[in-house]
């Protein structure tokens, strides 16, 4: 069956929302009404914009279409009975169904406000303006140091922390409504970590007098009896940044990567068994703690130094996206972006601010379940109940037996304990 691609008509936002933030420390939300950023945005930003938007909502584009499309779950280890599996181990065999979505689709409300944008129409709502103002600054301001660090060659040169670090302290973060991200405290080359486990870290791009806006941390996720463990990077707790990198080959100097090497790297990303269930834990994780949004899809970027791939899941109706493969560099490259694909940063910017960019699944979508409900089987409580965040320890380190209960049905005889009531009484 050929693959069809869902285009939905942008939806008017609906009205203002309270919206909570932790100020930066480099952008002060409260001049975002003295922001000139919206009448001076030069042509050439508002140009590359709109090219880059064909790509995530229109299938007949000259440019390579970025799409979503849903995954079913066929087997995992995500409910073992005797033991939960840390995300390392993750096994979940998945197959695809065959419709995919434009990638816009999602985020509805983000690809408004670009349009309204391309006519000098700026958000009334004042975090919308804010995030608005981040994407824009971010293009018209992108200085040399940001270039370079997001240079292919340098991108090749790094281990899988580096690169997770650079990429969020010049891409994510950057964009992000906040810039504020934790990596992962006990990584690879963790001295150098717990030497830097404080504020103003330099940066790993290695460029003079450039610092983390993040800090090194925990940043385990799930619970010991089902999966589990840390993750690379999170950004402003919304949203997972993982790397997929050969640490091991400590022979290959940079530069030096086969094309054989690069397609392994890029294709690992697809259908990412680890990063599947990062996905899965976190958006229950997130559920958990936001009973009253309306929707629950969550995002975790799986890159690589060549590219990166969107995993979202809805921990509410079942539904589990991948999204195609999208490059770091070239496609749509120019004089704001240099090298780097501008379609890529636009994804970045929707992403991170899938806070207030993102309208969550359509109803099309609701008929391709991930099957991960039935997949987890009695599990399924501890998903919705009981995943933490921080502290969460190794699976050996936890007696089953000895929580197993907890998340067992008791059955009791009424009349038994009538009857010793009724002994009891007549005892008095």
């Amino acid at each position: 069956m050929a693959s069809k691609r869902a285009r939905h008509d942008a939806t008017d936002e609906e009205g203002e929302q309270n919206v909570h933030r932790k100020r930066d420390s480099d952008t002060c939300q409260c001049d975002i009404g003295k922001d000139t950023v919206f009448i001076d945005i030069p042509t050439k930003i508002i140009n590359g914009i709109n090219f880059a938007l064909d790509a995530l909502i229109k299938e007949d584009c000259f440019l390579p279409s970025i799409t979503l499309t849903p995954l079913k779950i066929l087997m995992c280890n995500g409910a073992d009975k005797h033991e939960g599996f840390p995300f390392s181990k993750a096994y979940c065999s998945t197959d695809m169904y065959d419709t995919d979505y434009a990638f816009g689709t999602v985020f509805r409300k983000g690809i408004n406000m670009l349009i309204d944008m391309f006519q000098r129409r700026t958000p009334g709502n004042r975090q919308h303006r804010f995030v608005l103002s981040r994407l824009l600054h971010y293009l018209s301001d992108m200085v040399n140091n940001d270039l370079e660090s997001l240079e292919a060659d340098n991108l090749t040169s790094l281990k899988e922390t580096q690169l997770s670090s650079v990429l969020v302290n010049h891409l994510f973060g950057k964009l992000s409504a906040s810039s504020s991200f934790v990596i992962d405290k006990q990584c690879k080359g963790k001295e150098e970590c717990r030497k830097n486990n404080k504020e103003n870290v330099p940066c790993p791009c290695g460029g003079e007098g450039c610092q983390l806006s993040g800090y090194y941390g925990d940043t385990s996720i799930g619970n010991e009896l089902v999966w589990h463990g840390r993750v690379d990077t999170l950004v402003n707790n919304e949203v997972i940044v993982d790397t997929i990198v050969d640490d091991d080959d400590s022979s290959r100097s940079p530069g030096e990567n086969s094309s054989v090497e690069e397609k392994m790297r890029s294709w690992s990303l697809i259908r990412s068994h680890q990063i599947i269930a990062e996905t899965i834990v976190f958006s229950f994780l997130k559920k958990q703690r936001n009973r009253e949004k309306d929707a629950f899809l969550f995002p975790c970027v799986a890159v690589s130094d060549q590219d990166m791939v969107i995993y979202f899941y809805d921990s509410f109706h079942d539904i589990l996206l991948e999204s195609s493969k999208i490059p770091l560099h070239g496609v749509l490259t120019g004089p704001v972006t240099g090298s780097v694909n501008l379609i890529a940063v636009l994804v970045s910017w929707l992403v991170v601010n899938h806070k207030y960019l993102c309208d969550g699944v359509v109803e099309e979508m609701k008929t391709t379940r991930a099957g991960f409900f039935s997949q987890a089987g009695s599990k399924l409580r501890i998903y919705e109940k009981y995943i933490k965040l921080g502290d969460v320890g190794n699976a050996s380190r936890v007696s089953h037996d000895a929580t197993e209960n907890v998340f067992r049905k008791r059955h009791i005889d009424p009349e038994m304990i009538e009857r010793k009531q009724l002994i009891r009484t007549k005892d008095n």
